[in-house]
């Protein structure tokens, strides 16, 4: 029963993590990104040739804003019109803007305002009409301003030009989340189950395999999705312009893809690896495969995501250094200060959590070696056996508190993190509002 108090503040820290995920993404490891990634970025698309002969893109990312250049109802690839009536140039029109947009990792739904130019102003209700299909619901309308001009380029009848806004993915975050609520009903909950039972980790061997399976898996997939955030936000502060083109939304939810396949396969080989003998789980029995696995697991899941991690912050601590003297330069340091408090908080937020990291793994790495030194020893006194049984408890309720100890960190370490979060917890208890954006109805329906 005494276990009851450190299994309620492991699920308090866990549930409290995924809940605040999105939050702890801006907040803890990317908290100073919006003040810093005003740099340029082109967006474009795959399949669409840039030419020569146009001095302008497609599309330009500046911050978190989209600006898309005026398109016309032409086929993106071939350059042509697709049709001369302005229904169908329209729909042409709105698709290439979804397709931009989608390409900046944002959506239809992120448009702030729009401009629709006509060269003939009775073609207003056609236009409307294929415009108002593309919104699911009149709160998704952005503002907006028709223009009736006496030409457009290539003969064209309608041009759309519209401004957007795009957010950083927090699919990694909420990924590892996800995983180490998966974790822990598996880990914790048989150490809770076998207060009253016997334990199902040491008596059944398909449970011994499985549930080795399970938290090598997910740990992995939880450990390496913080490790993509951070990169991730190292990419995104970067004063490479080529680099901070990675730093996109669905780079990172093809990343977060990767990881999870990757870490769902890999951990296959535990499968015949681990035995059950003598009411003892693990690679007990041959030194070789002890050790292979030892080396393993230590490399994968503390090593290389320390590492990374660790180069991640001083690497931003650098980018936001190199910054600050930039703006120096140009004279702009009024919140010079403020933004120096920031930037310190963030880097240290992120080292704390690898330093915290590295700790947590420590007492596992040293229980993998003393496993493999000791795997010939097969007369081991009642007590001996006792006191490793007890380790690899200790040990598993060591390697439970990094996930969840994140949340108590950014909570005690960043102001911004602890105002975020009182926020978030005032607006689930207050009624939500609708909408976070208030339509304004004007007199007329369009100023022509």
């Amino acid at each position: 029963m005494k276990l009851v108090p450190i299994v309620l503040l492991i699920l308090a820290g866990a549930i409290a993590n995924t809940v605040t995920a999105e939050k702890s993404s801006e907040s803890a490891i990317g908290e100073t990104s919006h003040q810093f990634d005003l740099h340029k970025k082109i967006i474009s698309i795959s399949n669409v040739p840039i030419a020569s002969t146009s001095p302008y893109n497609l599309a330009i990312q500046f911050g978190q804003i989209l600006y898309l250049s005026g398109q016309l109802g032409r086929n993106l690839t071939t350059g042509q019109l697709i049709s001369d009536d302005t229904q169908n140039q329209t729909y042409q029109a709105l698709h290439n803007i979804q397709d931009l947009l989608h390409a900046a990792g944002s959506d239809i739904t992120k448009l702030l305002q729009c401009r629709v130019y006509l060269t003939d102003i009775n073609d207003y209700q056609v236009m409307n009409q294929v415009y108002a299909a593309f919104f699911s619901s009149t709160e998704l309308y952005p503002a907006r301003a028709t223009v009736a001009v006496t030409a457009l380029a290539s003969n064209a009848k309608v041009e759309i030009e519209c401004t957007a806004f795009t957010t950083r993915s927090t699919s990694n975050f909420i990924v590892s989340s996800i995983a180490m609520l998966v974790v822990l009903p598996m880990g914790v909950g048989t150490y809770v189950y076998a207060l009253w039972h016997d334990n199902p980790y040491t008596t059944n061997q398909a449970f011994c395999k499985l549930r080795t399976y399970a938290l090598q898996s997910m740990t992995m997939i939880y450990r390496w999705c913080i490790v993509a955030a951070c990169v991730d936000r190292c990419i995104s502060i970067s004063t490479n312009a080529r680099l901070r083109n990675f730093a996109s939304v669905r780079i990172a939810q093809r990343v977060t893809l990767l990881i999870v396949v990757v870490w769902l396969t890999l951990p296959i080989q535990v499968l015949a690896l681990i035995d059950l003998r003598n009411d003892r789980c693990g690679v007990l029995y041959n030194v070789g495969l002890s050790l292979y696995f030892s080396f393993y697991t230590i490399t994968t899941g503390s090593i290389l995501p320390v590492s990374i991690m660790i180069i991640c912050a001083v690497l931003i601590s650098r980018s936001l250094e190199m910054r600050r003297q930039h703006r120096r330069q140009l004279a702009v340091n009024q919140y010079d200060r403020l933004d120096r408090k920031r930037d310190r908080q963030a880097f240290v937020m992120l080292l704390f959590q690898a330093i915290v990291f590295l700790i947590t793994q420590t007492p596992l790495m040293l229980l993998f070696f003393c496993n493999a030194a000791t795997i010939h020893i097969t007369n081991k006194s009642a007590n001996q056996v006792a006191i490793e049984r007890f380790t690899v408890f200790m040990v598993d309720m060591i390697l439970y508190l990094f996930p969840t100890i994140s949340f108590y960190l950014y909570t005690m370490a960043s102001r911004q993190f602890r105002r975020e979060f009182i926020e978030l917890f005032r607006s689930a208890i207050k009624p939500r509002r609708q909408n976070n954006t208030n339509q304004v109805n004007p007199v007329l329906n369009e100023i022509l």
